[in-house]
């Protein structure tokens, strides 16, 4: 079986070694981005996230345009994204699900509780 990926969106200086737990840790960007440009940088987060599927995970760091724009990218394509955050209560990495149709007034999915998806 193939272990999942987990985007980490943006490298924003934060120890990241956690998120190897969940899956082969791939960092989207790293340093500063332009996120006023935002169609360069959606042609980028598509080009990098181009090989997700619905078992990989996004880890929500760095820049809010870019963490947004990965959400989307994947919400578009997939009919689940997994996403993580980070918990400072538990001091780690919680799991959460993502539905295309939570947007659409459908809030039967709610994702799950302690890493449930």
């Amino acid at each position: 079986m193939v272990k999942p990926k987990v985007f980490i969106v943006q490298d924003s200086g934060h120890d990241f070694t956690q998120a190897a737990r969940w899956g082969q840790p791939v960092v989207l960007f790293t340093g500063k981005v332009n996120a006023f440009a935002l169609g360069k940088l959606a042609e980028q987060v598509e080009a990098k996230l181009a090989s997700a599927s619905r078992d990989d995970m996004l880890l929500l760091a760095g820049n809010l345009v870019v963490n947004c724009l990965a959400l989307h990218s994947l919400l578009r394509r997939l009919d689940r994204v997994q996403v993580l955050i980070y918990s400072f209560r538990e001091e780690g990495y919680e799991l959460r699900a993502l539905y295309p149709e939570m947007f659409g007034g459908n809030t039967a999915k709610l994702g799950g509780t302690n890493g449930e998806c």
